[in-house]
Parts: structure tokens; C-alpha cells; sequence
């Protein structure tokens, strides 16, 4: 496309990433030294450090595991536009490097991150750039772009989109019958996948911003009632299903809004 002059100026600009975060799963703990870990309900807890500046998340899950994500200046990576792309930034000698910058971290369980970190095999722990770019160029030929916006949900939600599409081609499809379905893929989820990029933006600034403003912006937030709180949330729950499987029983409290 760059070579005849179809893809705009700002789709060839360098991916320039706005945060940085360590994402790690442990292995099943010790109840004795995690019971936070064997508590009937899972409480999300998150951290905001000032200095140095960071934000921690930790979270227990199913088999008495915890998943722990810190993000922030902290793990400020090196300058430079291809950094997303490097592989080095994701090999096992940067986990370690990362987690040496993070180990020492109070955790509200007792303790420093260190205690987890030696809990979680380095397999299940990854380092994720994030970057606010929105393209303009979704498609062309046979190839499509998924996963813009917010990771690994929105491509989630883009295959499906696509999978159900391409499902309800006819038998011997053309060229024309593909185009369709990428145009009509691009209008239909680029504005979703717009909106869900501002609100990680968001998130991600009002979760990392230091100061009185920001303290107080939190204090609100996590202070809001549950049901507006769940207001919110239900708008952007959705059931994505695909036509060549069985619907899969809802099971939740209330009916999520299926996705197209």
C-alpha cells in the first residue's frame, strides 16, 4: 500500500507506546502465608505508589492463585520509535531484569512482590506495551487488521466479527464478497474499538497521574456506588457468539447483550 501511494501519512508513523506493565500469574499458594488467596469472595486491590511512581494491581483467581500487574514510570523502557517491536523486550532475560526493578514492593498481603514473584513460573509472566494509535487503514486485499485499541479483548471481538461473516458467505464467494465484509467490519467495530482505546487512555492516566488532582479523582471513582458502578459496566459487557457453535448457557445474574 506504501508503495502505491494508498496507506495516509499517519498509519506509517512508528507505534509509540504510552505504558508499560508486568502482567504475572503465581501458582496455587500457601494458605498460611496468602490467605487472602482462599477467601470465599476475590477482592481486586490496587496500590498507587508515588515514589517511585507505579500502580499495582493483585488479584486472587480460581486454585488459589493470584494475578499481580504493575505498571507505570517505573518501567519506563528505553527511548526509541521500534521499541514496541524489539523482541529482546519480551525475552526471558527482560522478565528478570523487570522483576528485579519491581520486587521490593510493599503488598498489602505482607511482604514484598518479591514473595509472588517466586511463586510464578517466568512462563507465566509477560511484559505489555501499550500504545494509544488508532488506524485509518483497516484492510486491504485479503489481509485485515484485529486487536487495535485494547489488546487482546477487542481481537477477540474483531475475530468473532469476522468468523461470523465469513461463515455466511455463500459457497463460491469472490473478491467483491471479502471487501464487503472487511468494509462492513470496519464501520461497524472501528468505533467501539476507538471508544475503548480512549477509556484504556483514560484509565491508564488517571491510574498513573500523581498528585492532588489525581488522589482526589481516584477517592471519587472508588467511591461511586455499586449501581452506578454496574450502570457503567453493563454497557460494555457483551456475549460474543459464533454462528457455527451451540449458544453457550448464560449463567450470569442478568442477560448480557449479545454481540453481532
Amino acid at each position: 500500500m506504501k508503495q502505491k501511494n494508498l496507506l495516509p501519512k499517519s498509519d506509517q508513523e512508528p507505534l509509540k507506546h504510552n505504558l508499560t506493565a508486568i502482567i504475572g500469574v503465581t501458582k496455587p499458594l500457601d494458605g498460611s502465608r496468602f490467605p487472602a488467596a482462599y477467601r470465599q469472595f476475590s477482592e481486586v486491590t490496587v496500590v498507587v505508589g508515588k515514589d517511585p511512581l507505579y500502580t499495582l494491581w493483585l488479584s486472587p483467581i480460581v486454585d488459589h492463585r493470584v494475578v499481580w500487574s504493575v505498571s507505570g514510570e517505573l518501567l519506563k523502557p528505553e527511548e526509541g520509535d521500534n521499541t514496541n517491536f524489539k523482541q529482546s523486550e519480551f525475552g526471558p532475560e527482560v522478565i528478570d531484569a523487570t522483576c528485579g526493578l519491581i520486587q521490593d514492593l510493599e503488598i498489602p498481603y505482607g511482604g514484598t512482590l518479591a514473595d509472588l514473584i517466586e511463586c510464578t513460573e517466568r512462563d507465566h509472566i509477560t511484559k505489555v506495551m501499550i500504545d494509544d494509535k488508532h488506524y485509518k487503514t483497516w484492510h486491504y486485499g485479503r489481509t485485515a487488521l484485529i486487536g487495535e485499541g485494547q489488546g487482546a479483548e477487542q481481537a477477540i471481538m474483531d475475530a468473532i466479527y469476522l468468523a461470523n461473516h465469513l461463515y455466511r458467505l455463500d459457497d463460491h464467494p469472490v473478491h467483491e464478497d471479502f471487501t464487503k465484509i472487511f468494509e462492513s467490519y470496519q464501520r461497524r467495530r472501528s468505533p467501539v474499538v476507538k471508544n475503548a482505546a480512549q477509556l484504556t487512555h483514560s484509565m491508564s492516566h488517571l491510574m498513573n497521574t500523581q498528585g492532588i488532582g489525581a488522589d482526589v479523582k481516584r477517592k471519587v471513582l472508588f467511591s461511586l456506588p455499586d449501581w452506578v458502578k454496574n450502570a457503567g459496566a453493563d454497557k460494555m459487557q457483551v456475549r460474543p457468539l459464533l454462528d457455527y457453535l451451540a449458544p453457550v448457557e448464560d449463567r450470569a445474574r442478568k442477560s448480557v447483550k449479545i454481540a453481532m
